[in-house]
């Protein structure tokens, strides 16, 4: 957001809770056209703090679900499964800012990435990092079957 950088005092607005910010349903088409707006229905909340949304045809509707297809970059796919619908949705908190105040250079450092080497004696992570990549060996290694191993053709 960029507000506290600026100086402005961030906090979460009365009601607190977790809203649908946005829901992108112009990726979804049925029968090659933009669905119905009635197939986007808002509950729980007002306008710009609901926190349900029922999508598709209803009950009383003929089309059904897997009626609707969405388009994914150049590809149109039909509606399979809730994670295509889901993944539409942006939710988070509602959020107030204050007016923007100077920001002393006292009160915030710039960070910059260092060329030195870590020293692992110093830093707690060099163990975390060593046993993560001992798992991603273990996942990789290779399964040995008689003579030969697995993935690993013999020349003849």
């Amino acid at each position: 957001m960029g507000a506290a950088f600026n100086g402005q005092t961030v906090a979460f607005d009365n009601p607190f809770g977790m809203y649908i910010k946005s829901f992108t349903k112009d990726v979804f088409l049925f029968e090659g056209d933009s669905i119905p707006s009635e197939w986007v229905r808002w509950s729980r909340g007002s306008e710009g703090m609901f926190q349900h949304l029922e999508f598709g045809p209803s009950d009383s509707d003929e089309a059904f679900l897997d009626d609707i297809t969405v388009v994914v970059g150049s590809q149109e796919k039909p509606v399979t499964g809730g994670f295509q619908v889901v993944r539409q949705i942006e939710v988070g908190p509602l959020v107030v800012a204050g007016k923007p105040t100077p920001v002393a250079d006292d009160e915030y450092v710039v960070l910059t990435a260092s060329s030195e080497s870590i020293d692992c004696q110093q830093a707690a992570v060099c163990e975390t990092i060593r046993n993560l990549k001992e798992e991603f060996d273990n996942a990789l290694q290779m399964v040995r079957v008689a003579p030969r191993k697995m993935g690993f053709r013999e020349k003849s």
